[in-house]
Formats: structure tokens, sequence, C-alpha cells
């Protein structure tokens, strides 16, 4: 017999979707454990994988389209990087950063007042939830939300200031919004005639501010084209480059140079970033088994919700992370585990076993918008959907031309 563990009350139908209640209703046959449904609710069921199936399939035609046309830019940003910018230091990042160390409250049962459905009922109570959970948020995943040019330009300059700029000391830069050639508008691949990317820069460097990582250098009326670093744990100092023996994550160079920072979606680089710290913290374990991050973990130390979490699923797919595991994990691919396996109960709750993974840092050595490109080509759905499929796309030859940065070699 099996269970379903997409079913109940509060179902996810897809990463993008929350706050939304649907009721499922199935009948298990008891003789044989086969799963029995009606006509209805199966044609209900496969009428709601199609869309599932759609919405995934046109979300990855466009992702591919704007990869496409921003491949100008992407080739503009990344030989700013391998010449002008080139390093390999590796970026360390505070940890204060992505991770709460004391951790932060969270809901843990569905509030029937923050249902869209009952908004007209509750008025604000649903508006205001969601500002104070994503206000005690760790910066990154604020900043992930409705921020992804600012956090790509976030990221771009800890690389730069890295560079250069010795541990301890303050990162001073000359580099303008979007006036020459080095400009924080060309390394960030912002497209765009100079005023339209002026104004973008300004724009993100203002949300930067607004989760304070950033602050201008004067009053002037034009100060935003002048802006400055602060301290990335939002201690409100001036940034200064970390040291060695302060608590970091270093990211490997080659995430930058192959420009995965510019191509990877904010979700993917808050899934990533989060793992990457857990098995900073935990070696064994990601040696020996991998590491893997329960909801709780996810929600109180990194605030990662699960629609978030869904993105290691392209990490996988781009080569970042390999799933360990065995049949449970198979099992929970296709939507359903066997019964008993939920059977580790934790506050009334049934505990699943968490995901694990291993962090695969030499994936940054391929160049990012082939390899996403590629597996977008590749897969029209995403492989975990190939079984709700009705329309299967054959499989389209990426383009040979771009090559990757390595330590010292193309490949």
């Amino acid at each position: 017999m099996y269970f379903d563990h997409r079913s109940g009350p509060y179902l996810l139908l897809s990463e993008s979707i929350s706050w939304i209640n649907v009721w499922t209703a199935s009948v298990v046959a008891a003789s044989g454990g086969i799963w029995m449904a009606g006509s209805q609710d199966a044609a209900r069921r496969r009428a709601w994988a199609d869309r599932v199936v759609s919405g995934h399939r046109e979300d990855r035609e466009r992702r591919l389209q704007a990869l496409t046309a921003s491949t100008g830019r992407l080739d503009t940003a990344l030989k700013l990087y391998r010449t002008k910018f080139r390093h390999h230091h590796g970026v360390a990042i505070r940890t204060g950063f992505l991770r709460l160390d004391d951790g932060r409250d969270f809901p843990r049962d569905p509030d029937p007042a923050r249902s869209p459905f009952r908004a007209s009922e509750h008025q604000h109570v649903l508006r205001d939830a969601v500002r104070e959970d994503v206000g005690s948020r760790p910066p990154l995943t604020v900043l992930s939300r409705r921020g992804e040019l600012a956090l790509r330009l976030h990221l771009t300059a800890l690389y730069v200031a890295s560079k250069d700029t010795k541990p301890g000391r303050r990162f001073n830069s000359q580099i303008k919004n979007a006036d020459g050639t080095d400009s924080w508008a060309n390394l960030a691949a912002v497209d765009g005639q100079y005023d339209q990317r002026r104004r973008l820069i300004v724009r993100a460097v203002q949300r930067l501010s607004a989760v304070q990582l950033a602050e201008p250098r004067s009053a002037d009326p034009g100060r935003w084209d002048r802006w400055r670093l602060i301290d990335e744990t939002q201690r409100g100092t001036p940034y200064l480059v970390p040291h060695p023996s302060e608590p970091v994550l270093v990211v490997p160079s080659l995430f930058f140079l192959n420009g995965w920072h510019l191509v990877l979606r904010p979700r993917e680089i808050v899934t990533l970033l989060m793992l990457a710290d857990l098995a900073r913290r935990h070696p064994s374990d990601h040696a020996e088994t991998g590491v893997g991050a329960p909801n709780t973990t996810r929600r109180r130390y990194y605030g990662v919700t699960p629609e978030v979490y869904e993105a290691h699923n392209e990490l996988e797919e781009f080569g970042f992370l390999e799933l360990q595991g065995g049949s449970v994990h198979a099992a929970r691919r296709a939507g359903r585990v066997e019964a008993g396996v939920a059977d580790d109960h934790r506050e009334g709750r049934a505990q699943m076993e968490a995901l694990r993974f291993n962090v695969v840092w030499d994936a940054a050595r391929e160049d990012a918008s082939r390899t996403v490109r590629k597996a977008l080509l590749s897969h029209p759905v995403p492989p975990r959907f190939d079984e709700w499929s009705t329309k299967r796309e054959p499989r389209a030859k990426e383009p040979v031309g771009r090559h990757a940065e390595t330590d010292g070699e193309s490949v």
C-alpha cells in the first residue's frame, strides 16, 4: 500500500505557486494494496498533472529564450571576468549572509486566515504575514525575493572585492554604474541602452540598500551613482573582506569566471549555498552519506521555503548536486512512498527522511550558459516529470562555440 505524500489539504502545485489549498479525494482498495480511483478522480488528477507539466514546459521555454537573448551581454561580462577581473582566490562569504545563528520562529500550521481565498474576510492578514516572515529571513533569502538583479550585482561586487583587497581591508571601488567598459552594468550582464542600464543598476543598488547591504557615498542627488558595500551580515558597518579565520563559505572563483552567478536563478543560488554551508559544517556526513536539509532546518536557519528548495532538482540537472540514497528517494520523485517510511513522529507529525546530497563544485568548471541551455534543450520538461508528460519532445543539439574557463585550460 502506498501513501501519496502530495495529497492532503495543502498541496504544492509548483514551486512558483504557494498559499493555495487543494483538497484531493482518492480511494485506496484494501485488497492487494492497489491504488484505485474513480474515473472522474483519475481525470482530474490527469488534468492537474497536465497543467503542472505544461507550466514547467512554458517556464523552461521562456528561460531558454532569455538565455539565448542574453548571449551577447554574457560574453561581454565573462570577457571582463577572465581578463581585467580574473583571479583564483575563491570568494569568502560570511555565513551570516545566508544563515541565522539563532534561528527564527515560523508558522508550522497553515493559518486559514492567510488563505488567498479568504482575503476578503481577513483584510491584510496574508500581506502582513508574508512581510513579517520575509523580514525575519537571512539577507540572502530576503534579497532573492524580487531582487534577481540585486543579488547578481551583490555577488559580482563580492567577487570584485576579493580580487585585490586584502582581508580586513575596506573595498573602495571606483567602478561606475553604466559608464565605461568595466561598469557594474557590464559585469552584471545588464542589457539595453545607457539610460536603461543605469536605471536598472540604480534600482538594484537601492534594493541592496533596503536590505542593508549597500549605501550611497554621498547625499547629493546622484548619490546612487556612487555607492559602497555594507557588511553582508547586516551589521551596518562598512564591508571588509573577510579574514580566513571568520566563519565563511568559500565559493570557487570558477563559479564567477564561468558566469554561474549570472545564469542561475535566485532560488537555485540560495539552495546551492545553503547545502554548501551544511557540507562545510558537517564535512564527515557530506563525505559519507551527503548532507540533508530537513524542513525545520531550512525554514528556521536559512529562511528557505519548500517552493525555493525545489530548486535542488535543477541543481542536479546542472551537475552541482548528486542525490544520495536509495528507493525511498526514488519513490518520492514519483510522488509516493511506501507505507511505514514516514513512521518517525515528532511533535505529532510524521517526519520524512531528508533528501541527502553531495555538493559538486567541479560543475562550476563548465560554462554556465552553455550547460543550462543544453539541459533545457535536452529536457523541455524537467526530468522528474517525464512520466507525467503526454507529449515527448525530440531532443535538440546544442550549438558548439562557447568554451568554459577552468583553472588554466578550456574544456
